[in-house]
């Protein structure tokens, strides 16, 4: 999760929108736009099937946010609904679409009308289901408490995931007691309803939330922290710790967890990166118990950091370039995209199909597999704001 980074972002956009209110031509009406790949995007897209996307994108003075949509895979795009301030992306179905600005979400489900929710805290960005019902927040309070409380853990941790049903007995870990900007309190919320309430879940510290943040069903979730995971079986209530045993890696090289991902309603992994090569974590119960992390065979060059899985063997990296594996990591190839350049920005999986994967570039451009990278086809897209700038690092950067 890309809460802390987000949440600076939604801070920026938040302030550029403090600019003059724009004439009513600023905005274009909603209709339909011809799609090119010749002229690349200056928005962010999203896919949540090989045909279905969305795009985002803001008018220079980033006072409203600009929603696209295609429903044929890029073939046409429409203009969707303009949001009525500047915001960033929560989650997407194929019908309705979330937005936070910082302190609010922002639903429609027809691109006119807005429902409008304000979110607890000071900073942070919201995680959320699909559902758009179940959401949990990780952010600082408004008003800071003499003393945080305890962080609920329970269990006893150690390295590798115990067995189900067998925590290992009942723990509480006591506050930090450091001396840096790690002792900053901070809390967790959860909704069940959309974002019309919200509970208070947790009371803790930088330190103890500073990882990503994710949620795989109402009850179970995860916090990341380096070599060691903080997991909840009852939606945040309570926290059992969870360390993984990793050759090389002490505090002084801690390891790192990307986001993981699941195949299934059960089946998954996480990658999780150190000095000493990358490793992964397997899942077989929804996100509840984790594996311990076994190393793989990483692409030559490849720093791991931009490691993503379509399913247990096929897996992309494109820190260096695209490189795909059918085997697991056994063997790994390079591919070439349609892209200009053949350069990669970000990836996108989509769901449906399985095999689906569209990869950016930088302009914005995008290129489309079906069949694990053997073919691509350009994606077309719509050429909007032609001084904007895109959102970087979510969809896709159309920067220089």
């Amino acid at each position: 999760m890309k809460s802390r980074t987000i949440a600076t972002l939604v801070g920026a956009l938040f302030m550029a929108g403090c600019a003059a209110f724009p004439a009513a031509n600023a905005y274009p009406s909603p209709g339909s736009l011809t799609p090119t790949t010749n002229v690349a995007s200056r928005g962010s897209v999203y896919f949540v099937s090989d045909t279905e996307a969305w795009e985002l994108t803001q008018p220079p003075d980033r006072l409203r946010t600009v929603i696209l949509r295609t429903v044929d895979g890029g073939a046409h795009w429409k203009i969707w609904g303009i949001a009525p301030e500047p915001a960033s992306p929560v989650v997407f179905t194929t019908t309705d679409v979330l937005l936070a600005n910082g302190t609010h979400l922002l639903r429609s489900s027809d691109g006119t009308s807005w429902t409008t929710r304000t979110m607890p805290g000071n900073g942070g960005f919201p995680t959320f289901l699909p559902d758009m019902r179940h959401g949990w927040l990780d952010t600082f309070p408004s008003h800071v408490p003499s003393a945080p409380s305890p962080s609920p853990v329970t269990g006893k941790g150690g390295g590798g995931s115990p067995p189900p049903g067998k925590g290992g007995g009942t723990s509480t870990t006591p506050a930090n007691t450091c001396n840096d900007k790690g002792c900053q309190p901070t809390q967790v919320w959860a909704t069940a309803d959309g974002g019309a309430t919200w509970r208070l879940l947790l009371q803790s510290t930088f330190a103890e939330t500073v990882g990503g943040m994710y949620f795989f069903s109402p009850t179970i979730g995860l916090i990341e922290q380096n070599a060691t995971i903080l997991v909840t079986n009852d939606g945040g209530v309570t926290w059992r710790k969870q360390a993984f045993s990793i050759p090389g890696v002490t505090s002084d090289q801690p390891a790192a967890e990307l986001a993981p991902t699941m195949f299934d309603a059960t089946h998954g992994v996480m990658p999780i990166v150190s000095s000493t090569g990358i490793y992964l974590s397997r899942t077989s119960d929804g996100g509840l118990t984790w594996s311990q992390a076994q190393r793989i065979n990483d692409c030559a060059g490849c720093t791991g950091l931009q490691l993503m899985f379509l399913d247990d063997q096929h897996w992309i990296d494109d820190s260096q370039g695209l490189n795909f594996t059918s085997d697991g990591g056994q063997t790994w190839r390079k591919v070439s995209t349609t892209n200009p350049g053949k350069t990669t920005t970000d990836v996108e999986l989509v769901t449906s199909p399985a095999s689906a994967v569209i990869v950016l570039a930088p302009g914005l451009f995008a290129s489309e597999t079906t069949d694990w990278g053997a073919h691509w086809r350009a994606v077309a897209l719509p050429d909007i704001y032609p001084s904007y700038a895109g959102l970087d690092g979510q969809g896709g950067w159309s920067g220089p």
